[in-house]
Protein backbone atom coordinates (compact mmCIF):
# COMPACT_ATOMS: atom_id res chain seq x y z
CA UNK A 1 0.00 0.00 0.00
CA UNK A 2 1.39 3.37 -0.85
CA UNK A 3 0.37 7.07 0.27
CA UNK A 4 0.92 10.28 -0.70
CA UNK A 5 4.03 11.37 0.95
CA UNK A 6 2.35 15.27 1.73
CA UNK A 7 -0.12 12.97 3.97
CA UNK A 8 2.07 10.60 5.22
CA UNK A 9 4.48 13.45 6.41
CA UNK A 10 1.10 15.45 8.01
CA UNK A 11 0.40 12.28 9.84
CA UNK A 12 3.95 12.08 11.50
CA UNK A 13 3.70 15.55 12.04
CA UNK A 14 0.23 15.41 14.78
CA UNK A 15 0.74 15.53 18.30
CA UNK A 16 -0.03 12.76 20.70
CA UNK A 17 1.05 9.81 18.74
CA UNK A 18 3.00 6.93 19.95
CA UNK A 19 5.92 7.24 17.71
CA UNK A 20 8.08 10.75 17.43
CA UNK A 21 7.12 13.07 14.97
CA UNK A 22 9.64 12.48 11.81
CA UNK A 23 11.51 15.49 10.33
CA UNK A 24 10.46 16.37 6.85
CA UNK A 25 13.77 14.74 5.34
CA UNK A 26 14.11 11.66 7.36
CA UNK A 27 10.33 11.58 5.84
CA UNK A 28 11.52 12.07 2.25
CA UNK A 29 14.06 9.47 2.44
CA UNK A 30 12.17 7.17 4.57
CA UNK A 31 9.10 7.12 1.75
CA UNK A 32 11.62 7.24 -1.33
CA UNK A 33 12.90 4.41 0.35
CA UNK A 34 10.29 2.07 0.93
CA UNK A 35 7.84 3.04 -2.36
CA UNK A 36 11.46 2.20 -4.54
CA UNK A 37 11.75 -0.83 -3.06
CA UNK A 38 8.48 -1.97 -3.17
CA UNK A 39 8.04 -0.77 -6.71
CA UNK A 40 11.48 -2.85 -7.98
CA UNK A 41 9.75 -6.43 -6.14
CA UNK A 42 6.51 -5.61 -7.96
CA UNK A 43 8.60 -4.86 -11.20
CA UNK A 44 10.49 -7.74 -10.73
CA UNK A 45 7.74 -9.92 -9.78
CA UNK A 46 5.09 -8.62 -11.94
CA UNK A 47 1.60 -7.73 -11.59
CA UNK A 48 0.19 -11.13 -11.34
CA UNK A 49 1.98 -11.27 -7.72
CA UNK A 50 2.00 -7.89 -6.87
CA UNK A 51 -1.46 -5.63 -6.15
CA UNK A 52 -0.42 -1.86 -6.18
CA UNK A 53 -3.33 -0.29 -3.33
CA UNK A 54 -3.12 3.68 -3.35
CA UNK A 55 -4.36 4.24 0.75
CA UNK A 56 -6.56 7.24 -0.94
CA UNK A 57 -7.93 4.47 -2.89
CA UNK A 58 -8.72 2.49 -0.21
CA UNK A 59 -10.43 5.11 2.18
CA UNK A 60 -12.02 7.00 -0.64
CA UNK A 61 -13.91 4.32 -2.63
CA UNK A 62 -13.29 1.05 0.24
CA UNK A 63 -16.06 -1.51 -1.78
CA UNK A 64 -14.35 -0.92 -5.04
CA UNK A 65 -10.92 -1.32 -3.89
CA UNK A 66 -12.08 -4.14 -1.57
CA UNK A 67 -13.55 -5.98 -4.83
CA UNK A 68 -9.82 -5.47 -6.48
CA UNK A 69 -7.94 -7.07 -3.87
CA UNK A 70 -10.51 -9.82 -3.18
CA UNK A 71 -10.30 -10.56 -7.43
CA UNK A 72 -6.28 -10.92 -6.81
CA UNK A 73 -6.05 -12.96 -4.39
CA UNK A 74 -9.17 -15.17 -5.45
CA UNK A 75 -11.26 -15.01 -2.21
CA UNK A 76 -14.53 -13.39 -0.94
CA UNK A 77 -14.11 -10.16 1.23
CA UNK A 78 -17.49 -9.69 1.47
CA UNK A 79 -16.91 -9.66 5.18
CA UNK A 80 -14.26 -7.15 5.04
CA UNK A 81 -16.05 -4.79 3.14
CA UNK A 82 -19.00 -5.06 5.77
CA UNK A 83 -16.64 -4.92 9.07
CA UNK A 84 -15.17 -1.57 7.36
CA UNK A 85 -18.24 0.15 7.25
CA UNK A 86 -18.60 0.14 10.77
CA UNK A 87 -16.06 1.35 13.44
CA UNK A 88 -13.14 -1.10 14.22
CA UNK A 89 -11.20 -1.70 17.80
CA UNK A 90 -7.89 -2.18 17.08
CA UNK A 91 -6.29 -4.69 19.23
CA UNK A 92 -2.69 -3.54 20.51
CA UNK A 93 0.15 -4.98 18.76
CA UNK A 94 3.54 -4.22 17.39
CA UNK A 95 4.66 -1.39 14.99
CA UNK A 96 7.11 -2.30 12.88
CA UNK A 97 5.87 0.09 9.69
CA UNK A 98 2.89 2.14 9.51
CA UNK A 99 0.33 3.12 11.28
CA UNK A 100 0.88 4.30 14.68
CA UNK A 101 -3.01 4.27 16.16
CA UNK A 102 -2.82 0.51 15.63
CA UNK A 103 -1.12 0.14 18.86
CA UNK A 104 -4.10 2.01 20.80
CA UNK A 105 -6.83 0.17 21.41
CA UNK A 106 -9.77 2.88 20.38
CA UNK A 107 -12.75 2.34 17.87
CA UNK A 108 -11.39 3.16 14.50
CA UNK A 109 -13.60 3.96 11.21
CA UNK A 110 -12.27 4.46 7.95
CA UNK A 111 -12.14 7.81 6.70
CA UNK A 112 -10.88 10.21 4.42
CA UNK A 113 -8.25 12.21 5.91
CA UNK A 114 -7.21 15.11 3.18
CA UNK A 115 -6.45 17.57 5.91
CA UNK A 116 -3.18 17.83 4.73
CA UNK A 117 -4.01 19.68 1.62
CA UNK A 118 -5.25 22.40 3.79
CA UNK A 119 -2.48 22.56 6.65
CA UNK A 120 0.60 21.71 5.24
CA UNK A 121 3.06 24.55 4.38
CA UNK A 122 3.59 25.03 0.91
CA UNK A 123 7.45 24.79 1.78
CA UNK A 124 6.42 21.31 2.71
CA UNK A 125 4.59 20.57 0.54
CA UNK A 126 7.52 21.70 -2.09
CA UNK A 127 10.49 20.08 -0.58
CA UNK A 128 8.46 16.85 -0.46
CA UNK A 129 7.00 16.66 -3.78
CA UNK A 130 10.58 18.25 -5.69
CA UNK A 131 12.39 15.25 -3.50
CA UNK A 132 9.99 12.28 -4.25
CA UNK A 133 8.45 13.37 -7.69
CA UNK A 134 9.23 10.33 -9.96
CA UNK A 135 7.47 8.03 -7.32
CA UNK A 136 4.50 10.87 -7.17
CA UNK A 137 4.41 10.61 -10.84
CA UNK A 138 4.35 6.97 -10.92
CA UNK A 139 1.79 7.06 -8.19
CA UNK A 140 -0.17 9.25 -10.04
CA UNK A 141 -0.32 11.70 -7.44
CA UNK A 142 1.10 14.56 -9.47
Amino acid sequence: MVRDPRGVYFSFKKKNLITPTKNIWSLVAYWNKVNFLASLARLRLGDKKVLQVRYEDLISNTDKTIDKIAVFIKEDLSDVKIKLRDEVVMERCHLASGNRLRIQKIPLKLQPDFEWMKRLKLHEQIIITTHCLPLMIAYKYI
